[in-house]
């Protein structure tokens, strides 16, 4: 038997606090979600008639936006930080990223995230996000599964890592450090 009924506290009495929120700060309402998919949409095929197929930054952008707007996943779970150095928490690496067959069923692909329990977990690629990140992955030239699907474009950062990881080995003068990146697989740590 309790002393004192804890209902009765003064504590227990008081006023709950109201919500305030508008409960969607971490969600987009569906039509800020479409008008920013049409957006992305657009600036990528604009890029394609423009560019033709060199358009991997606005391919990577349009993956990166269908990702977070349909798998409910958080950004902090498919991009890196700097100021989190654990692993699972620098990146989706393309060995995480089940692509279905483009003939099979669209909802059998998946995604293997480091989650909020701090374990490793499968989350579905859903399918309206599965074209986009096809798309993207097909102009990467099958990359390494050890690649970040979503590397940097900061260009002092990949600086930063070819004057860390080839200043010994590399000549760095010049515009070639994005080539000298992509040529020596760098691009799986950024």
């Amino acid at each position: 038997m309790l002393p004192s009924n804890p209902a009765l506290r003064d504590r227990a009495r008081e006023e709950l606090p109201t919500d305030d929120s508008d409960g969607r700060q971490q969600f987009w309402d569906p039509e800020t979600r479409d008008r920013y998919l049409r957006w992305i949409d657009d600036r990528a095929y604009e890029a394609i008639e423009t560019d033709g197929s060199d358009v991997r930054l606005e391919a990577r952008d349009r993956a990166s936006v269908y990702l977070l707007a349909y798998s409910g996943v958080r950004g902090a779970k498919i991009l890196r930080t700097s100021a989190d150095e654990r692993e699972g928490r620098q990146g989706l690496r393309w060995q995480n990223v089940t692509l279905p067959e483009p003939d099979a069923d669209a909802e059998s692909g998946t995604l293997r995230v480091f989650g909020k329990a701090q374990e490793w977990e499968t989350t579905p690629l859903p399918r309206q996000a599965v074209f986009a990140v096809r798309q993207y992955y097909s102009l990467l030239d099958e990359p390494p599964g050890q690649w970040r699907v979503f590397p940097t474009e900061h260009a002092p950062s990949k600086h930063r890592v070819a004057q860390d990881k080839l200043a010994t080995t590399h000549d760095l003068s010049g515009d070639a450090i994005e080539t000298l990146l992509d040529e020596t697989a760098i691009d799986s740590v950024l």
